[in-house]
């Protein structure tokens, strides 16, 4: 593939790379094998002929960018509840642990019924591919073969998918006793697989372990003691963490995906994404606790929290939380959090084209452009802030497109 235009990307946190009059070439496995940027069009067959490539321009034309449309790489959710999906949405009247009982519990019943599973996990995949969604740690159910199908969706429809059954997925410490807690931690230990869960999530889940394991004990203190704490370990929150919490989380290696959206409904608080910095850390929509499957939207919740927590303590700017940094969890950051940073989140030499064409100017558009001046820098940005799926014109995973305009 021979694509040519403008790539942004944020390889280094708080630092937005602009890439203009780039030419990025894939092989026949979806890797990305060139990048040469700066090449004046008029140099663009003998930049891929020197490259090795003139036999891709024999298979097809290369895709030219316009002025309204840039890639970026594709999104990376690492916190998302696969089967809430049917009711994302509703159920945003009472506090988490009434919640679960009240709407997760019983939603996550009905996948007993495989027929339901192949109902909605199809819908599922679809609209979070539509919305840019190439990566997803999921949780899934206790059910196997309906967790086989959300595997096999997401396989046959071209999303990279971690799902519970493959991914030891204690839901969080309230459901779990010590001995399972324990039999997880070996388990885990002996296959190498990772783990996720919930971590330090909402005050009335903090008051229900205290109950359980005492007061003097931590969320993060008891996941470590049962040896769940490693590199592949993606949590859930996190907003009620103390240092000493996020000093082990760092030494662990262990990931945090931040949630807003669902953290402003349940979790009694912020997570102060500036103060824990050291601490590994992605992204995620939390689909049903958050009701929007879009990642552009846990972006911008994320800075919007951010300017709150900010104003909560005496206006301190140091806590907010720019776009620019959003973008990176949304991609760079949840590929490290599941051990991906090698693989995608970025257009860098080696790694896989998982990627999104984005452009402004399409039909009922929800951006305006009003200036040709009109700098990389803001365009991306109004993207963030305004966009939606109606933006993203064609989905890659891996080199294979796996969703497109309407």
């Amino acid at each position: 593939m021979l694509i040519y235009g403008t790539l942004v990307h944020t390889p280094t946190r708080g630092e937005l790379t602009i890439l203009e009059n780039t030419l990025l070439v894939t092989d026949t496995k979806g890797d990305i094998i060139a990048v040469a940027s700066n090449v004046d069009e008029t140099e663009l067959i003998p930049t891929i002929e020197a490259m090795g490539q003139h036999h891709q321009l024999k298979d097809g034309d290369i895709i030219k960018m316009s002025s309204t449309q840039f890639l970026l790489p594709g999104f990376v959710d690492t916190h998302i509840h696969a089967p809430q999906i049917a009711y994302a949405g509703t159920g945003t009247d009472v506090p988490l642990m009434d919640w679960l009982k009240k709407y997760a519990y019983p939603a996550e019943k009905r996948f007993a019924d495989v027929s339901w599973a192949k109902q909605v996990y199809p819908k599922l995949v679809d609209r979070l591919l539509r919305n840019g969604t190439t990566t997803a740690l999921y949780f899934a159910t206790i059910h196997l073969e309906a967790s086989m199908i959300l595997a096999e969706t997401a396989f046959t429809q071209g999303q990279r998918a971690f799902v519970g059954k493959a991914v030891i997925t204690p839901r969080f410490l309230p459901s779990c006793s010590s001995a399972l807690l324990a039999r997880l931690g070996i388990l885990a230990r002996e296959k190498n697989l990772p783990i996720q869960s919930h971590i330090s999530e909402s005050l009335d889940e903090i008051r229900f372990v205290a109950t359980l394991y005492g007061e003097d004990r931590s969320d993060t203190c008891l996941f470590d003691q049962f040896g769940l704490l490693t590199p592949k370990t993606v949590l859930a929150h996190g907003v009620h963490l103390s240092s000493q919490d996020t000093a082990i989380l760092i030494e662990r290696q262990a990931g945090i995906a931040v949630c807003p959206l669902s953290n402003a409904y349940f979790a009694n608080g912020i997570y102060p994404l500036q103060a824990h910095k050291e601490v590994k850390t992605g992204l995620g929509t939390d689909i049903a606790g958050g009701y929007s499957p879009s990642m552009l939207n846990a972006i911008r919740h994320l800075a919007v929290a951010s300017r709150h927590l900010c104003a909560k303590h005496g206006n301190d700017p140091s806590l907010i939380v720019d776009w620019v940094t959003g973008l990176h969890l949304a991609t760079m950051g949840g590929a490290t959090c599941l051990g991906l940073e090698n693989r995608v989140g970025s257009f860098e030499v080696g790694k896989q084209f998982d990627a999104l064409l984005i452009d402004l100017n399409v039909d009922l558009s929800p951006i305006d452009l009003f200036d040709e001046t009109e700098g990389w820098a803001d365009k991306v940005e109004k993207f963030i802030n305004l966009g939606d799926d109606r933006n993203i014109l064609t989905v890659w995973v891996g080199g294979r497109r796996v969703a497109h305009a309407y």
